[in-house]
């Protein structure tokens, strides 16, 4: 069975779909179609796919009167400062912005003032001119020293009622939004005057939990119920820590949360006096298999330290595969321990520092297909392979952009049925998910275009959320039935791929694409 070379080099018969290759001279009712993964020259078309990778972030004093913090100017309303200094420094746009929005201001009022929407309203507005989807957090307090700018639990659940309509009018626009408004950063630590001595001599995960219990001021479960109550239905919420999340879902069963709730770990690659790895001490506990499942059902996601802030021991390339396949990561901060001591990147004196980034060693680092076997990690052979069929260089870095989140690969497609005017025909594709999650906030279709690209019907493809692995890459079957064109004409039978805001994603393959479709066969009806 020949495999194909080009969708548009077949003859056509009357009511039928034809390809090369298959068996549709043999049986013009089926037909099958196999397709040619993406090379290292699709990079950068694939780079663009929406609701996945790489992250940059932006500060907002949503007051736009104070300075919160020192060490890090709040952008307000301006943000578009921001998206100017992403540009120079980086080798692509991030599709993924996180947001501080912070309510320092307020933190002692209940009644949110006018300003405070508009500033906000201003951020959606500049993510969305830029194509790209923010990944919320509201905070009050900056560094852990200014814990007394935390606000309290009254505040914090009548400021959420507040903030229920700017949400749901920009749900679009929302990746995903993470819990903030507790603690530095909003990071879930740092909410107590007694942090530090909580922290002296233990591990993290000890340390949070001791929080916990010495903060009788918040009720977290509670904290956690009304950030879930303040967001629409389907955005996703992530949470600090595998603990938060299974002691919400232990007060809250059988009620479906677990399907929303995700993890954002603000140290993924984090280190204090100790060998234990932020927050899972051991692979094999408890937390760190939760923290695992989660990652399959809802987004997981997370930042370094700066690595100029506790010149930690280094994280290898190996190291961060490993870990982001196993917990399906999918997304991740660019701006931390990545390129610091660039300008273009990092503002600030704070930032500076000669040490170079981790990231920043793994994009001068080789990556061959035997290093991903070692770590069972996957990947299509022709990621190796440019458009002639010839080595490609990679390295560590350009891995891991490239398969954060979903990086969906066409397999083969089979036509059955006979092909004739208003007539039915049944689509069976093979697909692999070659990313360490799934495809979050994604929708998918078959369509029928015509010679126009115009959509003549579609049909569902299958649930996104279903395509991904586990452990090892899963052949994923996606079935449909369509509906063919009562008029005859040229048609082409394309694949839909689409985030909530209805940005385009496109298969990791080598194929054609017209006007943001991924054109799966072409035929005539007569």
């Amino acid at each position: 069975m020949k495999k194909i070379l080009s969708l548009f080099l077949c003859a056509v018969m009357p009511f039928a779909l034809t390809a090369c290759g298959g068996d549709a001279k043999d049986n013009p009712n089926k037909i099958h179609i196999e397709f040619k993964a993406a090379t290292s020259s699709d990079d950068i078309l694939l780079a663009d796919n929406p609701d996945r990778g790489f992250r940059f972030e932006a500060y907002v004093n949503t007051n736009a009167t104070s300075y919160v913090d020192v060490n890090v100017k709040r952008w307000n309303p301006d943000f578009q400062t921001v998206v100017n200094a992403i540009k120079p420094g980086m080798w692509h746009k991030p599709k993924l912005i996180q947001v501080y929005f912070y309510l320092t201001d307020f933190k002692d009022t209940k009644e949110l003032p006018q300003i405070v929407f508009e500033n906000i309203q201003t951020v959606f507005n500049s993510v969305r001119a830029e194509g790209q989807k923010a990944v919320v957090r509201f905070t009050y307090q900056g560094a852990i020293e200014e814990y007394k700018d935390q606000a309290s639990q009254e505040i914090m659940f009548a400021h959420m009622e507040q903030l229920k309509p700017i949400l749901e009018k920009n749900k679009t626009s929302i990746y995903s939004l993470e819990a903030g408004f507790l603690g530095a950063w909003g990071e879930w630590h740092g909410y107590a005057p007694n942090f530090y001595a909580l922290y002296k001599g233990v591990d993290e995960l000890t340390a949070a939990k001791l929080t916990w219990d010495y903060t009788e001021d918040f009720d977290e479960i509670e904290i956690i119920k009304h950030i879930i109550d303040m967001v629409p239905e389907d955005i996703y919420v992530q949470l600090r820590t595998s603990m938060y999340r299974d002691l919400f879902l232990e007060a809250y069963p059988n009620m479906g949360y677990e399907k929303r709730l995700g993890l954002k770990n603000d140290a993924f690659f984090g280190y204090r006096e100790s060998d234990s790895a932020w927050p899972y001490n051991s692979m094999r506990s408890a937390a760190t298999k939760s923290a695992m499942d989660a990652g399959l059902i809802a987004p997981s996601g997370g930042e370094f330290f700066w690595g100029c802030q506790f010149n930690y021991p280094r994280v290898t390339a190996d190291s961060a595969i490993l870990a982001f396949n196993k917990f399906h990561t999918s997304l991740f901060s660019v701006f931390h321990n990545s390129f610091e001591g660039y300008e273009t990147i990092a503002h600030g004196d704070w930032f500076q520092t000669e040490r170079k980034g981790d990231m920043e060693i793994w994009a001068e680092t080789k990556l061959e297909p035997k290093n991903l076997d070692l770590l069972n990690a996957p990947y299509s052979p022709s990621w190796f392979k440019d458009k002639n069929g010839k080595d490609a260089k990679r390295t560590y870095f350009e891995y891991i952009r490239d398969h954060l989140g979903y990086r969906i690969e066409a397999k083969s497609l089979d036509v059955k049925g006979e092909r004739k005017l208003g007539g039915d025909i049944e689509l069976e594709m093979k697909l692999v998910n070659n990313g360490f999650a799934a495809p979050f906030n994604m929708s998918a279709e078959f369509v029928v275009l015509n010679d126009k690209n115009e959509i003549v019907s579609s049909v569902p493809a299958s649930d996104p959320l279903k395509w991904y692995n586990n452990g090892k890459v899963v052949t994923h079957t996606v079935k449909a039935s369509v509906k063919l064109p009562s008029e005859s004409g040229k048609y082409k039978i394309g694949f839909y791929f689409h985030n909530s805001a209805g940005d385009i994603a496109y298969l990791a393959n080598s194929m054609e694409r017209t006007n943001d479709f991924n054109i799966l066969y072409s035929f005539e009806l007569k």
